[in-house]
């Protein structure tokens, strides 16, 4: 596919350079983000989300990619693979052009990341809404355990889209990694921020 420079503009008429992407006129989101997708071995986790808007950016669409690599220790493959899962916005800029942006890398723990949702909510003290992750890593495969972690995770808003850009996440210490299940002693515990609803409860109690 030809690539090329193209002038973006977003928020307050600032403009930047960013390479962008050509979308065919009636290809569904599915078979954009399949043809665009960053690893050749990946394969799209879950539902391709084309939202109407985030703040300024318009029908902007969202997607996960899951693949393994070999691990590597002191330099050598150490035999095993690790499962990885990228998250990517393709944001239209203009003509049927999208954006590319990374959103983040989601690591094993003890088993597949897989995102549980994409949602937007007031995360910090700007008006403009955040981006919100929420990721599960399901532990009924180990000996003794049932439940799932989870980890809610925030992306500040872009102001510009440039070339490579990769959103900045935003730390919000309330939201911590949470256990939901049994674990191998047999003592249960359960997670407060396992669903959207919850999350946004929480941030509108902190004041966001």
């Amino acid at each position: 596919m030809r690539r090329f420079l193209f002038l973006v503009f977003i928020n307050l008429g600032v403009s930047i350079f960013a390479q962008s992407y050509q979308r065919n006129i009636g290809e569904t989101k599915e078979l954009f983000v399949e043809r665009l997708k960053p690893i050749q071995n990946s394969e799209i986790q879950g539902e391709v989300l084309e939202v109407n808007q985030w703040n300024s950016l318009v029908k902007p669409v969202f997607a996960f990619y899951e693949y393994s690599e070999p691990g590597i220790e002191n330099g050598k493959k150490n035999g095993l693979n690790y499962t990885y899962v990228d998250g990517y916005i393709f944001a239209p800029v203009a003509n049927n052009r999208y954006a590319k942006i990374f959103i983040d890398t989601y690591a094993e723990e003890g088993a597949t990341a897989y995102i549980e949702s994409v949602f937007f909510a007031n995360a910090d003290k700007d008006l403009d809404k955040e981006l919100g992750v929420l990721v599960s890593w399901d532990q009924s495969r180990h000996y003794g355990m049932s439940g799932k972690l989870y980890q809610v995770y925030f992306y500040d808003y872009p102001k510009l889209i440039s070339k490579n850009i990769k959103l900045k996440p935003i730390e919000i210490k309330k939201f911590k990694m949470e256990f939901d299940g049994t674990n191998d002693a047999g003592e249960k515990s359960g997670a407060i921020f396992n669903t959207t609803s919850k999350i946004k409860a929480e941030l509108k109690r902190l004041g966001f």
